[in-house]
């Protein structure tokens, strides 16, 4: 599983012709990390409201909780990593709008 790493974009109508191509590999490392970032700095408060749900009889909400939370990133990273190869190629009279994630 390879994530897309450019996203190329032709737009044309009867006044324009635009074309370029986004290094979505740039974008994507300091985006990583941020993630990462801000992952590191919610846990506490995670594992406190865990433990508060836990101590107030609610336990079930914070196992279903943990689970969406564990699941998240490795289903966020397989959605983005199934865009690669996606082409949306819309035409139209006057205009033409082509978006290739590669």
């Amino acid at each position: 599983m390879i994530p897309p790493m450019v996203l190329r974009v032709h737009i044309t109508n009867q006044r324009h012709n635009i074309r370029f191509w986004l290094p979505l590999f740039i974008i994507g490392i300091p985006a990583t990390l941020l993630i990462i970032v801000v992952v590191l700095l919610l846990l506490p408060f995670a594992l406190l409201a865990a433990l508060v749900m836990l101590c107030i009889g609610q336990g079930k909400w914070a196992a279903i909780a943990g689970v969406v939370l564990l699941r998240g990133g490795p289903r966020l990273l397989a959605v983005l990593c199934a865009l690669r190869g996606l082409t949306v190629d819309v035409d139209d009279k006057n205009e033409k709008v082509f978006v290739s994630f590669q």
